[in-house]
């Protein structure tokens, strides 16, 4: 009880309720020792930097959210990349106007690719840029309907997400 009051208080959260939201989590958690829960507590700061040296990255300087954190935690678990990688990915998705899909997009093309290290992720970088605009595809110009709808469609799905990762909480 006086570590969750600390970790309360640490977060500047000052009330019975922050308490009892970190004691609830660690209950379904199954954290039942201090060891346990400091083991716990530990690992989510230290996902918290990794994830934050990632937006930092991209240009992003504010603190990680739920959704960044899982899109780290993606690359790194599910597609097993190291920090390296994601922060090279992460480089390059920075000049986009929207680098989080971009790095998204980059990191699911390596996947799919078969890349796994940071010297294939370069040389598949190297040959995707070097593809450019001879890959014989016409730029599609679009009309301002068409542009305006892309926009509405784009804000309705950030939307969904939104409320989606507002629905766990």
């Amino acid at each position: 009880m006086l570590f969750a009051c600390r970790m309360a208080s640490g977060n500047n959260k000052h009330s019975f309720s922050a308490m009892e939201n970190l004691l609830y989590g660690w209950h379904e958690k199954q954290l039942t020792t201090l060891a346990d829960i400091r083991a716990y507590e530990e690992k989510q700061a230290a996902l918290l930097e990794k994830a934050k040296a990632m937006l930092s990255a991209i240009a992003i300087e504010r603190r990680p959210n739920p959704q960044d954190i899982r899109l780290y935690t993606r690359f790194r678990s599910e597609y097993g990349y190291t920090d390296e990688v994601i922060l090279f990915a992460a480089e390059l998705a920075q000049a986009s106007a929207n680098p989080i899909a971009a790095l998204t997009v980059i990191m699911n093309r390596w996947h799919e690719s078969g890349v796994k290290t940071l010297e294939e992720a370069k040389l598949s970088n190297e040959r995707f840029r070097s593809k450019g605009t001879s890959a014989g595809f016409e730029e599609h110009q679009y009309s301002a309907d068409e542009i305006e709808m892309r926009k509405q469609r784009a804000i309705k799905s950030l939307e969904d997400k939104i409320y989606d990762d507002f629905a766990d909480i």
